[in-house]
């Protein structure tokens, strides 16, 4: 029985050959097996249809794979079909609602018609332009 290929995925099964790695005799065959199937994917893709793109050089046009290989974790479930959250369920049941993170810029609409930092040292509370005229007595 010859070994399957699914050229899809660049794989090669042979379940055919089994053999002891323990013994020098199980290593040569192992190599030869090895040999043998590395053979026979190459001359598989050498048939493939091929692309010449000046970018990337020549390419081949792999088939759709013939084996569907399994996630490594379970697909994520959306948040419309997820639990709420023991939080979420109290907060809904009291009416809390999320608070809403304030910008860190404000709009200046006294003095430079722009906007400018909420705090620090060029925010509009500190700005030496904002009390330019004193009174006096």
């Amino acid at each position: 029985m010859p070994p399957a290929l699914d050229l899809g995925h660049l794989m090669l099964i042979d379940a055919e050959n089994s053999f002891s790695l323990n013994s020098i005799e199980g290593e040569r065959l192992a190599l030869k097996t090895a040999i043998r199937n590395f053979q026979l994917l190459s001359d598989s893709l050498s048939q493939l249809p091929r692309s010449n793109e000046e970018e990337i050089g020549t390419s081949v046009m792999l088939p759709n794979p013939i084996l569907a290989l399994p996630r490594a974790f379970p697909a994520p479930i959306p948040k419309s079909e997820k639990p709420p959250t023991k939080w979420e369920a109290f907060a809904k049941k009291k009416g809390i609602k999320p608070k809403h993170k304030r910008s860190s810029h404000v709009f200046d609409d006294k003095i430079s018609k722009e906007w400018r930092p909420r705090h620090g040292s060029k925010s509009a509370k500190n700005d030496a332009l904002a009390d330019w005229v004193t009174e006096l007595d």
